[in-house]
């Protein structure tokens, strides 16, 4: 199956031109128009390949087709819930790193018991999403996830 005939069209995608490679390829699962928007055109903006979709089961066709580097997923859908794409992805894509991201902390840190490579709060910064993504990239931990005191390092990868 090729990326142009996936079962569900991309919520999003933003792709960079053919004659310059991708950083890395992310592929997005976030059900909230306005938070995949943000995550995919900051992302295509600094050179990383993007595709994005509003449930984790699409989400996780895709990342396999593409070899995904990176999968971000928010925590609560409607269409693939984000603790099941994160099982799955961990059972199917052993080397995708997984960002877990999430407006409730108790979620965020059961992403993080569960492998997610680094958990992020809502609302989401930029600057925020930049660091994590590089540090996910360069083997790093992730430090943007909340516990009791406001902040929680991801596992390393």
């Amino acid at each position: 199956m090729s990326p142009t005939h996936s079962p569900e069209p991309p919520a999003s995608s933003t792709s960079r031109p053919a004659s310059k490679a991708p950083k890395a390829t992310i592929v997005v699962a976030e059900d909230d128009n306005f938070q995949r928007a943000l995550i995919c055109d900051l992302l295509a903006s600094q050179g990383y390949g993007v595709v994005a979709y509003s449930g984790g089961d699409a989400a996780l066709k895709m990342a396999a087709i593409l070899h995904a580097d990176i999968l971000i997923t928010d925590l609560m859908m409607d269409q693939g819930e984000g603790i099941a794409t994160i099982l799955r992805a961990q059972e199917t894509l052993p080397d995708t790193r997984l960002v877990a991201i999430s407006s409730n902390a108790r979620y965020l840190e059961y992403a993080n018991k569960l492998g997610a490579h680094c958990v992020m709060k809502k609302p989401l910064q930029t600057a925020r999403i930049l660091a994590s993504i590089d540090a996910i990239l360069s083997q790093r931990k992730c430090h943007h996830g909340p516990n009791k005191s406001g902040h929680q390092a991801g596992r390393a990868p």
